[in-house]
């Protein structure tokens, strides 16, 4: 190996490790993403109708001054 026999290879290696990730984030992951979305949003629908409950309740200005001081 180039490494194992005393040669700088670090700026190669690091520019193929950027490469691969950026092919991994680009193709594989977003092989997921439809599988994320369906278990995500559902829970997010169910924060936005809790979150829209409390801030009705809690009146305008408590609720203006909570959503700038979260």
């Amino acid at each position: 190996m180039r490494a194992a026999k005393g040669e700088d290879i670090v700026d190669e290696l690091h520019s193929m490790l950027a490469k691969w990730l950026l092919n991994h984030i680009a193709n594989e992951d977003r092989d997921y993403a439809d599988s994320v979305k369906q278990m995500v949003g559902p829970a997010a629908a169910h924060h936005d109708v809790v979150t829209a409950k409390a801030e009705a309740r809690s009146g305008l200005i408590s609720g203006l001054l909570g959503r700038f001081f979260r």
